[in-house]
């Protein structure tokens, strides 16, 4: 493993007024705070937090309580209001990064798992989960709309699954750089694209992106159940 990006952007949540790495989770640390504590990064020895100008002082505030001889965290300004792309192609142009493997991602999706599998020794690779729900599954006749059973707990791995991004990019430095090249070169017609969208349809119509099935906890902090949960998974993770 060699370097983890945090793209740490986003617009600010009221009533607060801050972006999200910087809400506050039930363990009273903010959400970039929770996430800097995880284990698998204690592995990782540069950790760089890509955050926009308007709370670039605070980030760096957090960044600076983790560092250690062990562990560098740094921080990299960008302009306020940038996409993730934007911040990816910054990252990139900037040449601070010396790192042959880079893993990007974003401070409110915590995985419970290997790490290691994360960062991609090939192709460029994103991770994914299957799609769950709470909902019960149906199981119907699609000619007749019979329903022939409804499943309470559907499997982890149904037999029809979809599979979603879960919000991990890896690769070698050279290779991202050398795709973005290309990327630029072709998308004269594109206005605003995304990394998620038109960067990764890119790299899948050229052949270069591979999928990672993550078999570990998947979370992103989006609701207060999803945060509480995360924080009580960190307690048994510590033995708390």
């Amino acid at each position: 493993m060699s370097e983890l990006v945090l793209f740490c952007g986003g617009a600010s949540i009221y009533p607060i007024e801050k972006p999200k790495p910087l809400t506050l989770m039930p363990n009273t640390l903010t959400l970039i705070e929770t996430y800097l504590s995880l284990t698998p990064l204690k592995q990782i020895s540069q950790v760089t937090l890509i955050a926009e100008s308007d709370f670039f002082n605070e980030i760096e505030e957090v960044a600076g309580m983790f560092n250690d001889e062990s562990n560098q965290f740094r921080v990299l300004l960008t302009p306020n209001h940038s996409s993730t792309l934007s911040k990816l192609q910054y990252f990139l142009s900037s040449n601070i990064s010396k790192s042959p493997n880079l893993l990007f991602s974003y401070p409110d999706v915590f995985y419970f798992g290997n790490w290691e599998r994360l960062f991609t020794q090939d192709k460029m690779m994103i991770s994914g989960v299957y799609l769950q729900t709470r909902f019960p599954e149906i199981n119907f006749n699609p000619y007749t709309s019979k329903i022939h059973s409804l499943n309470l707990k559907p499997p982890r791995v149904p037999a029809n699954s979809s599979t979603i991004y879960a919000g991990h990019f890896s690769g070698k430095l050279q290779d991202i750089a050398g795709a973005l090249r290309l990327f630029d070169e072709t998308r004269s017609n594109i206005l605003n694209p995304t990394l998620e969208g038109e960067f990764f349809r890119f790299l899948v119509s050229q052949g270069s992106l591979t999928v990672n099935i993550l078999d570990g906890t998947w979370i992103k902090a989006d609701s207060d159940k999803e945060r509480l949960a995360i924080v009580n998974l960190l307690k048994r993770q510590n033995g708390e």
